[in-house]
C-alpha cells in the first residue's frame, strides 16, 4: 500500500521519551537557530533560549518559558498556555537519513509545530 505522502516519515511512540528532559538546538521559522528544553512530564516546561552555544543539558540557562507540557499521545506532546502565552504540540518521527537529531518547527502567533526527527525511535 502507498502511502500519499512519500515523504513522511515513520512515527515514534512518544511515550517512549516522556518523563525526560530533552535539550537541543532548533531552526525555527526556516531561519532562526534558539536552544529548547523539553520536559517531558507532569507540569513540565518548555524554555528556550536564544543562543545556541551552550546547548546541553548541564549549560542551558532559560531565556524564558514558553508552555507547559499538557498531555502525550501517539507521536505527539501537547503544550498548554504557559506564562509567555504559547502553546502547540511536538511531533516525533523517524528518518535513517539523519545522523543526528534533526529539529525544526513554526512559531506563529504564540502557536507552535515543532518537528523532530531522529535516525531511530
Amino acid at each position: 500500500e502507498s502511502s500519499s505522502n512519500p515523504t513522511s516519515s515513520p512515527t515514534c511512540n512518544i511515550e517512549n521519551y516522556t518523563g525526560g528532559t530533552y535539550v537541543f538546538p532548533i531552526t525555527i521559522n526556516n531561519n532562526n537557530e534558539y536552544c529548547l528544553r523539553v520536559e517531558l512530564f507532569e507540569s513540565g516546561t518548555l524554555q528556550y533560549n536564544t543562543s545556541i552555544a551552550n546547548c546541553s543539558e548541564d549549560r542551558f540557562s532559560s531565556s524564558g518559558t514558553l508552555s507547559l507540557f499538557d498531555s502525550s499521545s501517539g507521536n505527539t506532546a501537547e503544550f498548554k498556555v504557559g506564562p509567555m502565552g504559547w502553546s502547540g504540540e511536538m511531533l516525533i518521527s523517524e528518518d535513517s537519513n539523519v545522523s543526528q537529531l534533526e529539529a525544526s518547527g513554526t512559531f506563529r502567533q504564540k502557536k507552535f509545530n515543532i518537528n523532530l526527527v531522529l535516525p531511530q525511535c
